[in-house]
């Protein structure tokens, strides 16, 4: 109830056409356009989210959270692409 009563509630939110756009909006708080994760993400392409993108992750870090991944990523396969180059310590 503390939680329901102090945090904050979002109204909009732009839906994408399939999941890895949808993942890169969620992760980084812009259209994918702006990443380029437009498409969806396929095994074998290599490529992902640009490594400069800030993430939800990278800017929790710059907090001094501490940050875990679990589930399906889907934004590519390159090392800068992984979960762990984009803010997660795990």
């Amino acid at each position: 109830d503390r939680l329901a009563d102090e945090g904050m509630t979002f109204f909009s939110f732009y839906a994408q056409p399939s999941c890895t756009p949808g993942r890169a909006a969620m992760q980084t708080g812009r259209i994918p356009n702006r990443s380029g994760m437009t498409t969806v993400a396929f095994q074998g392409q290599g490529g992902g989210l640009p490594a400069a993108e800030w993430t939800l992750a990278s800017v929790l870090k710059r907090g001094g959270y501490q940050t875990y991944f679990s589930g399906k990523w889907h934004l590519g396969e390159a090392d800068y692409a992984l979960p762990i180059a984009q803010g997660y310590d795990e």
